[in-house]
């Protein structure tokens, strides 16, 4: 997880160091402490030692025991890049020019960004790390970075906890991980993760994945690590807590109005002028998903990135995406008005194995720019306005609301709806099938039954509009009578998008995840800072970015590694009003789809305990 943005969480973000060590070729140890009131950052690299102080408000000037070493003010132009982590094509022997220096660090900042994530995450998480590099008898292939990791003393609030969940040994001791080519063209190096794992201080090793060590150490860090605020305890419904007023602008003016020709001439030229200064030059029109990843490996930058639709009246809608090309399958589907598409390809998401906070942030900063130039954008506000069917509008007048009365209080109002008639007569043959499989869903879930139905009945209670007035003709509910391959046990489809799910895990386990709103989980600007709020509040849990953005480009799945962490997601005020939001917009969007055809409303009410 990147942890560089305006706003971080933790103290040392702002040092060169957490990026430049991992890629420079020097053994070093970078380590974190707490001296008094100050925290000092101790670096050792190639022979020399040096220590950076924090004193409550910046960084202090670095002590050095040798002038002119990497830890000079100089930065990152003091440095070479070891060679072994470059393509042939930019390894030098003597000192590069400038040009190909900033080739070399440019490929070695994106080629290494998992890495460097890591690296950056412990120190900043208190951790003393070493990097130490091997090169066997010159041979690149056979390079190799190892990192070993000692732990500081975690937070005693919170690890417990963060070690429990993982079923990780509360004492842990050290973390390590060996860096090394993978073979693979489109990210040569990567994690050797047979020799990724954590020692307890009894010895006993256990196997982590390093994302999941990049979240203990975020969940575990130390409070004197962090910028002072970011931890804050959350609004519970258990304990009487409401859900928050939603912070998205309500629609004041419908964005896809009629425009004469003269005016869709004028937008398309704006729109023209905006793309070249930002970097979308490449064309595809027809908006074609085949010629969009034909144009995406002409250009050679991955698949990950942006793109700008342009719509027949002008309009444009700027997104992200780890699939350019596959995303465009889905808006195709939604909207039959996309005349073009632009797409921008990120070479450092590409390279990423989690780009998702790297591609917010970047969009952001795109949405911004749009806004600012004034264009005709389908995602002003952030894709945040409500728009779709009058048929939604006409359930919910007649259940005496309006979507903004619901959104307002979703709990109240699902309770008045429950004593209303539902939509779905059940006929006796899919009573009975429906029965069947819910009888194999049972033996699935196992002891785990009771949990799982009141989980789905939170959900639906706190975060799904009107459940019985909307179900089956905007969303579906699936037990599939076998477990498939990626281990489904339900899921809750708001029309084509999963919104709630539970899962089977290879050992057995149950876990879940549910859909919410970025924008109402995290705030406006989605910070690192609000991220890793959420994550140490949040021991167990992980956020990605939700494959399918039917309801605007700020959608996560809020993942949970078991029930226990997915029932305290849903007591938590903050993750249902991003879930309940999430579900109206995708509810506004479309209706179910096919996936009426797996929908088991015996299910449903075994979960709302009616007949």
């Amino acid at each position: 997880m990147a942890l560089a943005s305006a706003c971080s969480a933790f103290i040392t973000d702002t040092r060169d160091e957490l990026f430049v060590n991992p890629i420079i070729g020097i053994d070093s140890t970078t380590s974190l402490e707490l001296s008094g009131a100050s925290l000092i950052l101790n670096i050792e690299c190639g022979g020399e030692s040096w220590s950076v102080k924090y004193d409550g408000s910046k960084w202090a000037n670095g002590e050095k025991s040798d002038a002119g070493g990497p830890g000079d003010d100089k930065g990152i132009e003091a440095l070479t890049v070891w060679m072994p982590l470059l393509p042939p094509a930019l390894r030098t022997t003597g000192v590069p020019d400038g040009e190909m220096y900033d080739d070399q660090i440019a490929e070695a900042l994106i080629g290494n960004a998992e890495l460097i994530s890591l690296f950056g995450t412990l120190v900043s998480g208190g951790w003393s790390v070493t990097l130490k590099h091997s090169e066997p008898s010159g041979h690149s292939a056979l390079a190799s970075i190892s990192m070993k990791a000692s732990a500081p003393v975690l937070d005693p609030e919170r690890a417990p906890a963060v070690c429990a969940v993982w079923n990780l040994p509360l004492g842990i001791a050290t973390f390590e991980t060996v860096w090394t080519p993978s073979g693979s063209t489109n990210r040569p190096w990567g994690f050797d993760l047979a020799r990724t794992n954590v020692s307890a201080a009894d010895g006993t090793v256990h196997p982590i994945d390093p994302q999941v060590m990049s979240i203990v150490a975020i969940g575990a860090a130390p409070t004197w690590t962090l910028h002072p605020g970011v931890d804050q305890k959350y609004e519970r419904h258990s304990t009487g807590g409401l859900m928050a007023a939603t912070v998205l602008a309500p629609l004041t003016v419908e964005p896809h109005s009629e425009v004469n020709t003269e005016e869709i001439e004028l937008r398309r030229k704006a729109v023209d002028e905006w793309a070249e200064t930002h970097g979308f030059k490449a064309l595809v029109k027809p908006a074609m998903p085949k010629q969009t990843a034909q144009v995406l490996a002409e250009l050679g930058d991955g698949t990950a990135g942006y793109y700008l639709l342009e719509f027949e009246n002008g309009d444009c809608y700027l997104g992200q995406s780890t699939s350019i090309a596959d995303r465009l399958k889905g808006h195709r589907t939604l909207r039959k008005d996309i005349i073009s598409i632009r797409p921008n390809p990120d070479p450092v998401a590409s390279a990423m194995d989690n780009p998702l906070r790297h591609l917010l942030d970047q969009e952001s900063l795109l949405i911004d720019s749009i806004q600012t130039a004034g264009l005709p954008a389908r995602n002003k506000a952030q894709m945040t306005y409500l728009t779709g069917h009058r048929s939604l509008d006409d359930c919910l007048t007649d259940n005496d609301c309006t979507s903004a009365d619901w959104l307002a209080d979703p709990v109240a109002i699902n309770a008045v709806s429950f004593n209303k008639n539902g939509n779905v007569l059940v006929a006796p043959e899919k009573s009975a099938s429906g029965r069947a499989d819910l009888e194999a869903w049972k033996t699935r879930t196992g002891p785990d039954t009771s949990v799982v139905l009141e989980l789905i009945r939170t959900y639906m209670q706190r975060c799904l509009p009107l459940p019985l007035q909307t179900e089956y003709e905007y969303w579906t509910l699936s037990s599939p009578p076998v477990k498939p391959k990626w281990g489904t046990l339900s899921n809750l489809t708001i029309g084509w998008t999963e919104a709630f799910r539970i899962n089977m895990e290879e050992d057995g386990s149950l876990s879940g995840w549910v859909q919410v709103n970025g924008i109402e989980l995290l705030g406006d600007d989605m910070t690192d800072e609000a991220v890793i709020r959420f994550l140490r509040q949040h021991p167990g849990s992980s956020l990605d970015e939700a494959p399918y953005q039917a309801a605007g480009p700020y959608n996560l799945n809020v993942r949970a590694s078991n029930l226990q962490v997915l029932a305290a997601l849903l007591d938590d005020t903050a993750v249902t009003r991003a879930a309940a939001t999430a579900a109206l917009h995708l509810m506004r969007h479309s209706k179910a789809g096919a996936g009426r055809n797996a929908h088991n409303p015996v299910l449903v009410r075994a979960a709302l305990g009616i007949g």
